[in-house]
């Protein structure tokens, strides 16, 4: 059909790597044809269609294969490496990213900010046992005040309550003006039934932001346990009756 336009299109034969001897045609888009070069490895994605049918739907240079070449040949480039990890992770290849990144981080282990980056990405992706290990590893070499709030909170959701408040614990003491830490840490100590020093916490999160309408009914809460709190301590802490002693003595 003349519509009176240009419409430019170009093919490119692909050879399989499995079956070299056999080759396709595939149409390319205008952003595919300004990408790609003659002879160069790519990536083909298909899709199943309507019927069955399948249907390439994108076309990319091979990065992964590009980049492992390159690494090779000079295995201290650290752009390369990170470019492979996030190939990894665009393509939600979770335990291929982890693996590079700790092969990275063997070559530059004081990067922490690419630690935090990854283990960040890895917990959002609810990969905690991958996530956990490089944010162990920023607070192990540099500990800062992300670091130690960053790994408390992936720590707590996996239920490592005591380890997430001496995590806690330490931003505090790095950052004592931030109320996040406070905010955080009022409610782990909820969790472990420690009351009073929960209180305390969110009390201080109040002296920070005095209008806080969650914390204020948290504190509230708090402070009306304590009470009951205090008298089952007494009473688990009473003196021994006399009948006990009496028993004692007769034996």
């Amino acid at each position: 059909i003349n519509l009176g336009l240009k419409i430019p299109y170009a093919w490119v034969s692909l050879r399989s790597w499995e079956d070299p001897d056999q080759t396709e045609r595939l149409l390319l888009r205008r952003g595919e044809q300004q990408m790609l070069w003659g002879g160069q490895p790519v990536l083909v994605q298909i899709r199943s269609g309507y019927f069955g049918i399948p249907w390439a739907f994108h076309i990319e240079p091979d990065e992964e294969k590009y980049n492992l070449e390159i690494l090779k040949m000079a295995p201290t480039a650290s752009e390369v490496w990170k470019r492979l990890v996030n190939f990894y992770i665009d393509r939600q290849r979770w335990e291929e990213a982890a693996a590079t990144a700790h092969d990275y981080l063997k070559v530059y282990p004081n990067d922490v900010e690419f630690a935090i980056g990854i283990g960040s990405i890895l917990n959002s992706a609810d990969e905690y046992s991958e996530g956990i290990a490089f944010l162990e590893h920023a607070v192990g070499r540099q500990p800062t005040y992300e670091s130690c709030q960053l790994l408390a909170a992936a720590l707590s959701h996996q239920g490592k309550k005591t380890r997430a408040a001496e995590l806690l614990e330490k931003s505090i003491r790095i950052n004592p003006d931030s109320w996040e830490a406070y905010y955080h840490l009022g409610y782990i100590y909820t969790e472990m039934e420690r009351y009073r020093e929960a209180a305390a916490m969110f009390e201080k999160v109040l002296e920070r932001q005095p209008r806080f309408p969650e914390v204020e009914k948290q504190f509230a809460d708090l402070r009306q346990r304590l009470p009951a709190q205090s008298a089952t301590h007494k009473r688990n802490h009473k003196k021994p009756s006399r009948s006990v002693k009496v028993a004692r003595s007769a034996r």
